[in-house]
Order: structure tokens, then C-alpha cells, then sequence
């Protein structure tokens, strides 16, 4: 679909605003290096250390005898492609230490080289959410803003650059897969969720209801949903023979994963405990499924897919103990039904707001070390002073986990729940179809281009300080 030609004074604006966030989102990225982050690049290293000394097929053995050798703190626990994918970006830090010797990764541009590739692909993702968003049938001024409002996402921070995690290079390939899906060009979808899921698995959940909807012949769907999981097979089969306890080593970790996932539960038949997840997924799925659109509702057949596709997410940020860095995968899916609407629009984004920071203040308490890995960068480095005197999110998270603050920081993950949950039922297509979805004028309500433009820069503001809390703390101490 063609854009038409844009305003040149547009296009001046859109590049300032483009080049502003760009320097704007390196702060989290120069300042926080995650537990996980270094894992992450290590891994991606050892893809040459194993090629080079011939040991290629050995790839997970070689990653416990980099953990030994104190390297790295967890197992490698990716499949291959994202760790050659990985690897390929890693490859200048290993000559660099092959020729220098010691541990590259306890140097600061090294660390800024391996976060690197989160922080392209987040511009990459934010490049294709534009495309899908044109797919979708926003104009291009909507497009737009559906991009500034995904980059200046506190949840896609958190997730892209504080935590640095692998998920937003997925988050690419999921994209590219809705967009190719939209377009029915099944062919193309099918490649880009096998190549989405090699990143992470949380792209078939993505998928599995939006599939579920579309498509009836349970042969096809079988065939479709199998695809990613006999291809990660298929290309792990010479690493399972020649590396059988480098493969197991991979274990301990899922099941790790596994907890969070079922940790919280009901006592339903006799007694027997049930993951909740496993309810919530299975009722969306059975609906999904069961659910066939009539004539009328296949006019509005990507907004049932869009729909689908956040709802599948929802159960795993709010049923499980989720990682902090798994809500990148909501964000892209909420924003187009909230941008696919135009009738109070302005309270609707207030409340969004309102309900993703209130999520990550959540995530400060709970997952503080994604909030507060400041050892050996920008901060660390700037200061005068020794992090280990000054107030730390440890500190911070502990004192707001006291019993009788309890009721008032979980507070914070309830605001989301509500925001999310309510936000589903009022945007149901069902809800929306056949509702006048044009602006009133109401200033409140609707809004206005100034108190939008104004809100959105607000809401950007507000999650670069939550995402930055203990590195703008960290200055702060160190001056006064």
C-alpha cells in the first residue's frame, strides 16, 4: 500500500522528532547492563568460540564451560538460529578479546556494543509496527503517532533496553508475520512465525488464538501451529547427537520458566491444583475457535486479529509470575485498537498511560534488578562517589515490599490488571462494530491536536523517568 506524498514541513518534523527520541532512548541503554544481558552476549560469542575450535555442534557444552569459568551466570538455553543470529552481531566483541585477551565484557563500550543490537532492533520493530499500522488502515499522520507511541513505550523500554532482552528481535519477525497475515499471504506469514518463534515462544501464543479464529480445518491449523516446533527440532537434531549433556543442560532453566508460568493456581477438582493460565488461555482459545465471524464482522476481520493477538498475551502478564521483559509482546497489539478508534480518544490514552506506568512502578518493585544494574556503566562511571553508599533499587524494592506498605505497591499491578482487562472488554469488535467512532470535540474526552500532541509527550516523559529512576537517583546523590 503506497503512502501518499508528505508535507516536506511534516517530514522536517517527523526526522526531529525521530532524532530526538533516537539520543533520548540511548540514556537507558548506556546506563543499565542486566544480570541477563550478560548471559545473553556471552552466548551469542560462544557461537565462534565453538566454530572456531571445532567444537560448532558442542555449542551448549562450551557455554557450561564458560559459566565455570565464571563468564557468564546462566546456561545457555536458546535455540540456534537466535543464538547464530546472536552471534553474528557478537562477533567483532570476540576477536577483540581473542586479540586482547581478559574479559571484553568488563569494559563499558564493549557492554554498549551487545546492547546494541536490542536497540536496533527496537528501531527496526518500530519501523515495521509503522508498516503493519498502514496495513491495518491507519493514514500515515496515525501511523506515525502509532510509532512514537511504541518507542516512547515504557513497557518497550523496560523490555528493549533496560532489561536489553532477545525478545524485541523477535518482536520483527512477529510483526512481519501479522503483516503478511493481514495481507492472506500465507506463505510469508508461515515463514516469519517459524523464524518469530525461534526467538521466543511466546509468538506462537501471539498467534495461536488469531489462528485458532481464521482457521477451522483442524488438519491445516495442526499443520500451521506444528511448523516452528518441527523446525526448532529439526535443526537441533545434530546438536542433540553429538552434544547430549550440553543439550540437557538447557533443562534446568525451562523448568524455571515453567514455575513462573504455572506458579499461581486454583484448587478445582477434588482438590487437584490447576495452573491458571492454562484456564485463561484454554477459554480464549475455545472461543476463538469456536467463534466464526459472520459476513458483516469479516468487514472488520483485522480487528479481530489484532484483537486476538493482544488478548493472548493478557493471561501471561496477569496469571503467571511474568519477567518483567515479556509485556513487549502486548504493547504493539493494544496500540492499533486504541488507534483504530477516534471517540475519546484522549481519555482513553490517558488512561493507557495511567495503566502501563502504573505496571512497570510495579515491575521497579518487583523486578528491581532490571531497574538497577548500574556497576561499570554511564552512571558508574560519571559519579564521584561509590555506588555501594548510595541508595539502590534493592533498597528501594525492599522498603516498599515491607507488610505494611504491601496493599500499597501492589496496588500498582491491580491498576494495570483493571486498565487491561476493562480495556478488552470496551474494545471487543463486537463492542465496536456499528459504534460512531468520530470525535465529538469534547476537549476532555476527545481532546484536541495540542492536548494530544501535549499528553503523548507527557506520557514519554513520564516512562523515560520511571525507566531511568535509579540512574537520575544515582546523579542526583552524587551531586547533593
Amino acid at each position: 500500500m503506497a503512502e501518499p506524498q508528505t508535507d516536506p514541513e511534516v517530514m522536517r518534523k517527523r526526522r526531529a522528532i525521530r532524532i530526538l527520541l533516537f539520543f533520548l532512548l540511548l540514556f537507558p541503554l548506556c546506563n543499565f547492563y542486566y544480570d541477563d544481558v550478560n548471559s545473553n552476549i556471552r552466548q551469542g560469542m560462544n557461537v565462534w568460540e565453538a566454530l572456531f575450535s571445532g567444537r560448532f555442534f558442542q555449542y551448549y557444552s562450551v557455554n557450561v564451560e564458560s559459566q565455570a569459568a565464571g563468564q557468564m551466570t546462566h546456561l545457555a538455553n536458546y535455540g540456534m538460529i537466535l543464538n547464530i543470529v546472536n552471534g553474528i552481531w557478537q562477533l567483532p566483541l570476540y576477536i577483540i578479546e581473542k586479540i586482547a585477551g581478559g574479559n571484553i565484557l568488563e569494559h563499558f563500550a564493549a557492554r554498549i556494543w551487545g546492547k546494541l543490537l536490542m536497540y536496533v532492533a527496537m528501531w527496526t520493530s518500530a519501523f515495521l509496527f509503522r508498516k503493519l499500522a498502514v496495513q491495518t488502515g491507519l493514514k500515515e499522520d496515525k501511523a506515525e503517532r502509532a510509532m512514537i507511541l511504541y518507542l516512547t513505550s515504557s513497557l518497550v523500554i523496560l523490555s528493549a533496553l533496560n532489561a536489553s532482552q532477545i525478545d524485541v528481535v523477535g518482536m520483527n519477525f512477529i510483526l512481519l508475520a501479522m503483516y503478511y497475515l493481514i495481507r492472506d499471504e500465507q506463505k510469508k506469514f508461515l515463514l516469519f512465525l517459524i523464524l518469530a518463534v525461534q526467538f521466543k515462544d511466546f509468538a506462537w501464543l501471539v498467534f495461536l488464538p488469531v489462528l485458532l479464529l481464521k482457521e477451522k480445518n483442524l488438519l491445516k491449523l495442526g499443520a500451521t501451529l506444528a511448523a516452528p516446533f518441527l523446525f526448532s527440532a529439526v535443526t537441533g537434531i545434530p546438536f542433540s547427537l553429538a552434544d547430549p549433556a550440553g543439550v540437557a543442560s538447557r533443562k534446568s532453566r525451562i523448568w524455571i520458566q515453567i514455575d513462573w508460568l504455572t506458579r499461581s493456581r486454583v484448587n478445582l477438582v477434588g482438590g487437584i491444583e490447576i495452573p491458571v493460565v492454562f484456564l485463561a488461555l484454554g477459554a480464549l482459545c475455545m472461543y476463538a475457535y469456536f467463534k466464526v465471524l459472520t459476513k458483516e464482522e469479516e468487514k472488520d476481520r483485522i480487528r479481530w486479529y489484532l484483537y486476538m493477538a493482544a488478548a493472548a498475551m493478557l493471561p501471561i502478564m496477569i496469571c503467571t509470575y511474568s519477567n518483567a521483559h515479556w509485556c513487549i509482546y502486548f504493547v504493539p497489539f493494544y496500540l492499533l485498537l486504541l488507534l483504530h478508534r477516534e471517540d475519546r480518544f484522549f481519555i482513553r490514552l490517558l488512561l493507557e498511560m495511567a495503566g502501563t506506568l502504573s505496571l512497570t512502578v510495579a515491575y521497579f518493585v518487583e523486578w528491581w534488578g532490571v531497574f538497577g544494574g548500574l556497576d561499570g556503566m554511564l552512571a558508574d562511571r560519571l559519579i564521584a562517589k561509590d555506588l555501594n553508599t548510595l541508595i539502590s533499587a534493592e533498597q528501594i524494592s525492599e522498603f516498599l515490599k515491607q507488610e505494611k506498605y504491601f496493599q500499597f505497591w501492589t496496588l500498582a499491578f491491580a491498576a494495570f490488571i483493571v486498565w487491561a482487562v476493562c480495556f478488552l472488554i470496551f474494545n471487543h469488535p463486537s463492542r465496536v462494530a456499528g459504534q460512531k467512532e468520530v470525535s465529538s470535540g469534547d476537549l476532555w474526552t476527545d481532546g484536541n491536536k495540542q492536548s494530544i500532541t501535549a499528553l503523548i509527550c507527557l506520557r514519554a516523559f513520564a516512562a523515560l523517568v520511571i525507566c531511568n529512576a535509579m540512574a537520575i537517583l544515582t546523579f542526583a546523590q552524587s551531586i547533593f
